[in-house]
């Protein structure tokens, strides 16, 4: 019996161990994924957001004609791409791990809707950077200018 629970605790440290720490890091799987999206910009997204579905407000700012955006919301650092009229955000914590994940279409009301998902961990299994799973994710502009990051 002792036998067999080593032999278990064996192959769950190696399991375990099997998934990369660095897999869910904005450097590298998080680059990755918004490197995917490579179509011109159609929005630009500077501006402060507020969100219902989260009761919180991100700051975004994105130079005009690039793809790259960043900025911040009270918890977390955002970096994006912007990809036709689709806006690809992760949302990481200062260590650089990521978050969460959510891809955003602009509507023609000034509006982003899409969804956010959770990062695959060792914990929450599956493929690529952020889990299948998603739920809805609206942001509403209410001003063309960034807050200021503190």
């Amino acid at each position: 019996m002792k036998m067999k629970m080593k032999s278990i605790l064996s192959v769950m440290l190696a399991l375990f161990f099997a998934f990369p720490a660095a897999a869910g890091k904005l450097e590298g799987a998080g680059r990755e994924w918004l490197d995917e999206h490579k179509d011109s910009p159609q929005v630009n997204v500077t501006g402060t957001w507020e969100s219902p579905d989260w009761g919180k407000t991100l700051s975004l700012t994105q130079a005009e004609g690039s793809r790259d955006v960043s900025g911040t919301d009270t918890k977390f650092e955002l970096t994006g791409a912007v990809s036709g009229r689709n806006l690809y955000l992760l949302f990481a914590h200062s260590n650089g791990s990521v978050g969460f994940c959510a891809t955003l279409t602009s509507d023609s009301d000034g509006s982003l809707t899409g969804m956010y998902s959770y990062r695959v961990t060792r914990l929450k299994l599956g493929h690529g950077l952020c889990q299948s799973k998603g739920y809805p994710l609206r942001m509403k502009r209410s001003s063309a200018t960034p807050t200021p990051h503190e």
